[in-house]
């Protein structure tokens, strides 16, 4: 058995999904996409603030004695409190399994609340609502107790221990990754759907945010000979980079979470598209779609020399106090200095559809590093993703 880490960091902890996708670009802008790993490799990390000595040398043991066979940590981040209180010798543990994200084979750190008992287990056969152990505990654990999946980590060459003061306190800053895949990635209980549109996952939830920023790529090349600049561009059209963050209530909506690795196992990185609307206020409306219409006129030539061209751009959300409708423009007129859009699904019927419209770009995206980002904080999380948009 390797070294085991028992302490908890200070919030927020940080976890990645990370998978592993090629991305081959052509000349034109035209995207090869090939998929290493549909299962992602999570790395957490945090601070950990340490008040004692004691704990300090095991940080020390368990980097000096991993010797490259990786150390064991516990992901408190799903952890979950025994229903029952499970008596000294016990071989069955109640818990909801659903947020634990434990698997029937799984070790996992049985703990108390005030982090001064833990022991290591390991699941034998996992249930909804309960758990047998592979051997029973060797300690009485009351019901509220907490258990949290414990995987085998790696981290770097170095550990760097901040002393506050001399032999007082200290704080390490700490980033482990898994040496292997948690495989299945998701929860065999876990059963919330995806949104879709033209079967492709679309995120209905809106960012959250004080900076909406975005970065226009254009593929162009430029370089200067003494003076004479030569700029070259072969992309067929170009494309928009951001970075958007979306908040998780964890603890209290177990549900949010959960789709939101049905998502991550969707996708698999930067392999497969999704909708992303802006939620902008993108189009000039000069007359608005009617509900169960399936027209409408832009204001000036936008739409059609941008966004109609493009498969990743022409399509458009209408937001409205009958909610949000997604569609896609099937033709393009000129109406002077304006657009008439041809559009399907057309708008539902019901007079709110037509109250307080708001009408903007459905991007057609993927992730830009196959990566997601988290923030975990007591009941809640905080969701970072790198997007780029895409035609294919």
């Amino acid at each position: 058995m390797t070294e085991l880490i028992t302490a908890r960091p200070d919030v927020p902890m940080g976890e990645e999904w990370q998978w592993q996708t090629d991305v081959i670009t052509s000349r034109n802008g035209t995207e090869q996409r090939i998929d290493n790993s549909s299962i992602p490799r999570r790395q957490i990390s945090g601070n950990y603030a340490i008040h004692d000595q004691a704990l300090i040398n095991q940080f020390a043991m368990a980097m000096a004695r991993a010797k490259g066979e990786g150390v064991h940590a516990a992901f408190f981040q799903y952890e979950t409190k025994l229903t029952a209180a499970a008596a000294l010798g016990a071989t069955n543990l109640a818990f909801n399994a659903r947020g634990t994200e434990l698997r029937s084979g799984d070790l996992a750190l049985l703990y108390d609340d005030n982090d001064l008992a833990y022991e290591l287990v390991q699941i034998g056969v996992l249930s909804p609502l309960s758990a047998t152990l592979s051997a029973p505990t060797t300690l009485a654990w009351p019901a509220g107790s907490l258990i949290a999946p414990v995987h085998l980590v790696y981290g770097g060459s170095g550990l760097v221990i901040n002393r506050h003061r001399v032999d007082a306190l200290a704080s390490i800053d700490l980033t482990l990754r898994e040496m292997g895949f948690h495989d299945p990635f998701l929860n065999p209980y876990n059963t919330t759907t995806l949104d879709l549109y033209a079967g492709i996952p679309v995120i209905i939830d809106k960012p959250i945010g004080d900076a909406f920023d975005e970065e226009i790529l254009t593929g162009a090349q430029i370089i200067d000979f003494g003076g004479i600049v030569d700029i070259d561009s072969q992309w067929t059209r170009t494309k928009d980079q951001y970075l958007r963050r979306w908040h998780c209530r964890r603890i209290m909506v177990p549900a949010e979470f959960e789709k939101w690795m049905v998502f991550g196992s969707t996708i698999r990185g930067a392999q497969k598209p999704f909708w992303l609307p802006s939620y902008r206020a993108d189009y000039t409306i000069i007359s608005p779609p009617a509900p169960s219409g399936n027209q409408m006129t832009l204001g000036g030539h936008f739409f059609r020399d941008y966004c109609f061209p493009y498969a990743g751009r022409k399509s458009f959300f209408i937001e409205s106090d009958g909610g949000l409708h997604l569609a896609t423009a099937t033709a393009q007129a000129n109406s002077g200095a304006n657009d008439l859009v041809t559009f399907a699904p057309a708008l539902p019927a019901g007079a709110a559809y037509g109250l307080n419209q708001k009408i903007g770009i459905l991007h057609r995206c993927r992730l830009a590093d196959s990566k997601m980002s988290w923030q975990h904080f007591n009941a809640h999380s905080i969701l970072e993703m790198g997007i780029i948009s895409t035609d294919q």
